[in-house]
């Protein structure tokens, strides 16, 4: 797996939340989810931790974005099922 591909699934994610198309960004976030793990988890990614902590900052930053947003639109089913993925209520 190489890292290009960690890359276009963040790019993919970010332009989700950009058109607010939140559907589309919870299936790059799983995305990239599948891809980290792929590669045996955030602490194999290299690049002296570099990727890691990019990697742990966008999804903690862009899960609270979405949540936030999905709670201002109204869209509870998006807020919760973020809740879920990432452990968080």
């Amino acid at each position: 797996m190489r890292t290009p591909y960690l890359a276009s699934a963040i790019v993919n994610s970010i332009l989700q939340l950009i058109y607010n198309d939140f559907s589309a960004f919870e299936v790059h976030l799983i995305g990239l989810r599948r891809l980290v793990e792929m590669r045996g988890g955030v602490d194999q990614l290299g690049w002296n931790g570099f990727i890691k902590n990019s990697i742990v900052g966008y999804v903690s930053i862009a899960t609270r974005s979405v949540g936030s947003l999905a709670s201002t639109a109204n869209c509870s089913k998006v807020d919760s099922h973020i809740s879920k993925q990432t452990g968080t209520v």
